[in-house]
């Protein structure tokens, strides 16, 4: 549902998912209002260091 709201499709959102392609800042803010979520949850590395 969130590639319909964004008005995106299914392989980009995808792309954006798995990082092999960056969103515009527009898109960006419109994932995070999808997802209700801050843009920074979007863009911070959440990974835990080994």
């Amino acid at each position: 549902m969130a590639c319909r709201e964004a008005r995106k499709s299914f392989k980009i959102v995808n792309a954006y998912a798995c990082n092999r392609v960056q969103p515009l800042l527009e898109t960006l803010f419109q994932i995070a209002e999808i997802l209700q979520v801050s843009v920074k949850d979007l863009i911070e590395d959440n990974k835990e260091e080994k």
